[in-house]
């Protein structure tokens, strides 16, 4: 996937997740995003994070985990209510948040813009129970 698509995705689960969120009548918004990219996906996140910032008045704390202990850090603070706004994860997770009722989905917030920028497989491993639950962004 060309970097151009891969940011157009990403920010469009930036601005996904602001709709369910804060945004609305408002014109800005802090999010926290936990994460646990480095390098050259670290390096593009931070450059959606700014430019979410610069054109659309989103605030965007990012907070680095690293892969090893991530899981475990989230489902720590969901449990104290303290989890992020948004994460970012391999799709394979979105059930058992969902399950637990620690994320919301995003079905009604999919443009067909948005859809667009994703194969129909990329979507259908963030559908779960007749709902998408996670924007895909990139694939390994």
């Amino acid at each position: 996937m060309k970097m151009k698509g891969l940011l157009s995705i990403a920010a469009g689960a930036m601005l996904a997740a602001m709709a369910v969120g804060t945004v609305g009548a408002q014109d800005s918004a802090s999010l926290v995003l936990w994460h646990a990219k480095q390098d050259a996906e670290g390096d593009a996140l931070l450059a959606l994070i700014d430019f979410c910032a610069d054109n659309y008045g989103v605030t965007v704390e990012q907070v680095f985990n690293p892969s090893n202990t991530y899981q475990d850090s989230v489902r720590s603070a969901i449990s104290t209510g303290e989890g992020p706004d948004m994460l970012i994860w391999a799709n394979d997770w979105a059930g058992e948040l969902a399950d637990a009722g620690s994320i919301a989905p995003v079905t009604s917030l999919i443009t067909d813009e948005l859809h667009a920028n994703a194969s129909d497989t990329a979507w259908g491993l963030f559908t779960y129970k007749d709902d998408v639950w996670g924007i895909p962004y990139s694939a390994k």
